[in-house]
Protein backbone atom coordinates (compact mmCIF):
# COMPACT_ATOMS: atom_id res chain seq x y z
CA UNK A 1 0.00 0.00 0.00
CA UNK A 2 1.28 3.45 -0.93
CA UNK A 3 0.18 6.73 0.51
CA UNK A 4 0.67 10.02 -1.27
CA UNK A 5 0.39 13.38 0.42
CA UNK A 6 0.83 16.98 -0.54
CA UNK A 7 2.23 19.34 2.07
CA UNK A 8 0.90 22.87 1.77
CA UNK A 9 2.40 25.76 3.70
CA UNK A 10 0.08 27.89 5.83
CA UNK A 11 1.75 31.07 4.57
CA UNK A 12 3.46 32.06 1.32
CA UNK A 13 5.90 34.99 1.53
CA UNK A 14 6.79 36.88 -1.68
CA UNK A 15 10.40 37.58 -0.57
CA UNK A 16 12.69 35.55 1.70
CA UNK A 17 14.73 38.65 2.56
CA UNK A 18 14.63 42.37 1.85
CA UNK A 19 17.60 44.43 0.65
CA UNK A 20 16.72 48.13 0.63
CA UNK A 21 19.91 49.09 -1.22
CA UNK A 22 22.29 52.00 -0.66
CA UNK A 23 20.39 55.13 0.32
CA UNK A 24 21.53 58.68 1.07
CA UNK A 25 20.65 59.77 4.61
CA UNK A 26 17.29 61.55 4.61
CA UNK A 27 16.10 60.01 1.33
CA UNK A 28 12.84 58.13 1.35
CA UNK A 29 12.84 54.47 0.36
CA UNK A 30 10.27 51.78 0.93
CA UNK A 31 9.70 48.25 -0.29
CA UNK A 32 6.78 45.87 -0.07
CA UNK A 33 6.44 42.20 0.76
CA UNK A 34 3.23 40.20 0.35
CA UNK A 35 2.18 37.33 2.59
CA UNK A 36 -0.75 35.07 1.70
CA UNK A 37 -2.45 32.55 3.96
CA UNK A 38 -3.74 29.22 2.71
CA UNK A 39 -7.43 29.76 1.83
CA UNK A 40 -8.62 26.73 3.83
CA UNK A 41 -6.68 27.48 7.02
CA UNK A 42 -8.22 29.77 9.67
CA UNK A 43 -5.02 31.78 10.20
CA UNK A 44 -4.21 35.47 9.94
CA UNK A 45 -1.41 37.95 10.53
CA UNK A 46 -1.64 39.74 13.87
CA UNK A 47 1.16 42.34 13.78
CA UNK A 48 4.49 43.26 12.20
CA UNK A 49 7.52 45.03 13.66
CA UNK A 50 11.28 45.31 13.19
CA UNK A 51 14.16 44.36 15.46
CA UNK A 52 15.98 47.53 14.28
CA UNK A 53 14.54 50.99 14.96
CA UNK A 54 15.99 52.27 11.64
CA UNK A 55 13.13 50.52 9.82
CA UNK A 56 9.47 51.46 9.92
CA UNK A 57 7.09 48.55 9.33
CA UNK A 58 3.41 48.77 8.37
CA UNK A 59 1.01 45.83 7.99
CA UNK A 60 -1.95 46.31 5.62
CA UNK A 61 -4.65 43.86 4.57
CA UNK A 62 -4.90 43.65 0.78
CA UNK A 63 -8.29 44.81 -0.48
CA UNK A 64 -10.53 42.10 -1.94
CA UNK A 65 -8.37 39.21 -0.63
CA UNK A 66 -11.01 38.09 1.89
CA UNK A 67 -8.51 38.58 4.71
CA UNK A 68 -6.02 36.11 3.25
CA UNK A 69 -3.32 38.41 1.80
CA UNK A 70 -1.38 41.16 3.54
CA UNK A 71 1.15 43.74 2.41
CA UNK A 72 4.09 44.66 4.61
CA UNK A 73 5.57 48.05 3.80
CA UNK A 74 9.14 48.49 5.07
CA UNK A 75 10.63 51.98 5.06
CA UNK A 76 13.71 53.71 6.38
CA UNK A 77 13.13 56.20 9.19
CA UNK A 78 14.25 59.74 8.26
CA UNK A 79 16.81 60.04 11.07
CA UNK A 80 18.56 56.68 10.47
CA UNK A 81 22.28 57.00 11.12
CA UNK A 82 24.90 56.64 8.40
CA UNK A 83 26.13 53.06 8.14
CA UNK A 84 25.03 49.50 7.64
CA UNK A 85 21.70 48.52 9.24
CA UNK A 86 20.30 45.02 9.45
CA UNK A 87 17.56 43.33 11.40
CA UNK A 88 14.46 41.23 10.97
CA UNK A 89 10.85 41.96 10.19
CA UNK A 90 8.88 40.00 12.79
CA UNK A 91 5.39 39.02 11.67
CA UNK A 92 3.18 37.55 14.39
CA UNK A 93 0.47 35.16 13.24
CA UNK A 94 -2.52 33.40 14.78
CA UNK A 95 -1.10 30.02 13.69
CA UNK A 96 -0.13 27.39 16.22
CA UNK A 97 2.24 25.84 13.67
CA UNK A 98 3.94 29.07 12.55
CA UNK A 99 3.40 31.77 15.21
CA UNK A 100 6.21 33.99 13.84
CA UNK A 101 7.51 34.72 10.35
CA UNK A 102 11.01 36.25 10.27
CA UNK A 103 12.23 38.19 7.24
CA UNK A 104 15.82 39.56 7.21
CA UNK A 105 16.12 43.23 6.18
CA UNK A 106 19.26 45.20 5.24
CA UNK A 107 20.10 48.76 4.13
CA UNK A 108 23.25 50.86 3.76
CA UNK A 109 22.79 54.55 4.64
CA UNK A 110 25.42 56.89 3.21
CA UNK A 111 26.25 60.50 3.97
CA UNK A 112 24.68 62.65 1.21
CA UNK A 113 27.69 65.02 1.33
CA UNK A 114 30.18 62.28 0.45
CA UNK A 115 30.90 61.94 -3.26
CA UNK A 116 31.87 58.30 -3.11
CA UNK A 117 30.73 55.65 -0.68
CA UNK A 118 33.29 53.02 0.25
Amino acid sequence: MQTKATVVSEFVVSERSLFMGIVSRGDKRSKEIFISAHPLRPVRLVSASSTNASFGIKLVSVFDSHGKTWKIIASIVPDAAVGYHHGEILVRTSSGLKPMIRIPIVVMIKDPNERKFV
